[in-house]
């Protein structure tokens, strides 16, 4: 009906000339169309006819976009005129990566190619002398908006400093052999012996438990700055001895006695603590534990082994937070686990 009184008005203006008023046929032709469409910016449309009654279009977004609103729409003919059957607001939104990267950090500059969408490249530079980029350097947004490592940031590089407030808890008693009790000590030795204690970089202490604490032997923040070799000599000379392991008690009151300003602690840097454990606990760590993790503290647990019938997975991971954050030697091969302890370490530097 519509299309044929097209026709006659068509007909009539083109070649009877009985219409005078050329407005007349353009709003005669307008009738049959819905409004016009505008091709989203990074997508495509395609009309099959148009903006013509009965005509549909397709939009469809460039790679690497997301498509907001209707990706299919067709011009009907309704009451109260011709109509799109879906609104025509489409968008193609590029997609992101998150976090999205700060641009504006103090002392470290930064360069991406498109900002963080995906595909977007970006490179890390630090401007500090002594400072380095860690973990990487690069960093791209990928395909499935996740960046391809962690984002970068800035710190004193492990090779040189270490600011970092460390805290060693060694059990020790009749599950933990001397032999292991030594190589415990020595594996801390190569990973911890060749950097300077200092305020202002790295501060260690040590304690060493069985069903107790040995406050006798406490090895304090505060005790031996800038008296490297003092520090690793008492550390030699920790004993070997006692009963029992009550691992939760440990945390505790490694938290709630040594874990403070008032004892060494520095609130601006990152806090490690290594647990030198032979996997038998006989207390509970679920509370300590989730406190000691709430502190901020970034947590590494050393079993001596995990064949004996008394090892408590479920306590450990606990206690780590994970099971990537503890750690079990090959046999009695400590060496192995000295480049995990230092990745540990060096990979919260800043």
């Amino acid at each position: 009906m519509l299309q044929g009184k097209l026709k006659k008005y068509l007909y009539i203006c083109l070649y009877i000339h009985a219409c005078h008023e050329a407005s007349k046929c353009e709003q005669i032709a307008e009738e049959t169309r819905c409004d016009p469409l505008s091709t989203p910016k990074n997508g495509k449309m395609y009309c099959r006819n148009g903006n013509e009654v009965g005509s549909e279009c397709l939009f469809a977004c460039e790679p690497y976009h997301s498509l907001i609103g209707s990706s299919r729409i067709k011009c009907l003919q309704t009451s109260s005129g011709l109509k799109w059957s879906n609104s025509t607001v489409v968008l193609c939104k590029p997609n992101r990566c998150k976090p999205e990267i700060d641009m504006q950090v103090p002392g470290k500059f930064v360069t991406c190619s498109r900002t963080n969408k995906v595909t977007s490249v970006c490179h890390f530079k630090c401007l500090k002398p002594g400072y380095t980029v860690s973990p990487t350097k690069t960093i791209k947004c990928l395909p499935n908006q996740q960046w391809s490592g962690k984002v970068p940031c800035c710190g004193r590089s492990c090779s040189l400093f270490t600011n970092m407030d460390v805290y060693i808890i060694f059990e020790s008693s009749e599950y933990i052999g001397v032999n292991i009790w030594i190589e415990m000590k020595e594996l801390i030795k190569n990973a911890m012996g060749r950097y300077e204690i200092s305020s202002d970089s790295l501060k260690i202490s040590a304690i060493r438990f069985n069903k107790d604490v040995d406050t006798d032997n406490i090895i304090r923040m505060d005790d031996y700055l800038n008296k490297k070799s003092e520090f690793w000599y008492k550390f030699d000379r920790l004993p070997h001895d006692g009963r029992g392991s009550n691992t939760g008690k440990a945390i505790r009151y490694l938290v709630n006695n040594m874990m403070n300003e008032e004892s060494g602690n520095r609130i601006d840097v990152v806090d490690i603590v290594i647990l030198l454990s032979s996997g038998k606990i006989d207390d509970d760590v679920s509370e300590a534990s989730r406190e000691l993790r709430e502190s901020g503290a970034f947590v590494i647990v050393i079993a001596s082994s995990s064949s004996e019938p008394w090892f408590n997975e479920e306590k450990l991971i606990q206690i780590a937070g994970n099971k990537q954050n503890w750690l079990i030697p090959k046999g009695d091969d400590f060496g192995d686990m000295h480049h995990l302890v230092m990745t540990g370490i060096c990979g919260r530097g800043c």
